[in-house]
């Protein structure tokens, strides 16, 4: 989740315009799409760990790589509509 995001980078004291930069990035899918630039779409996942613990991460990634369900792939997570308004400068 881009907020999720916007959070644990103000906690680890980075830059306002690296953090901006980020999270715009995470809200257009930015690695989702150099992934599918690279590989098969059927090669490239996206897991949600905006609620997840460091444990939870690791055993959904392994989950993923051993049976490929399709609720991992490409294009499940959208976050354009929750937060485009921050993409035109009306935080919220």
């Amino acid at each position: 989740n881009p907020k999720e995001l916007q959070h644990r980078l103000k906690k680890k004291r980075w830059k306002k315009s690296k953090i901006d930069e980020n999270v715009k990035a995470e809200i257009l899918d930015s690695t989702t799409i150099e992934a599918l630039e690279l590989h098969s779409p059927r090669h490239v996942f996206e897991i949600d760990t905006s609620r997840l613990s460091a444990e939870q991460t690791s055993s959904t990634i392994e989950m993923v790589l051993n049976n490929f369900p399709a609720k991992y792939h490409a294009w499940k997570i959208d976050w354009t509509e929750k937060y485009n308004k921050y993409l035109i400068g009306e935080k919220k």
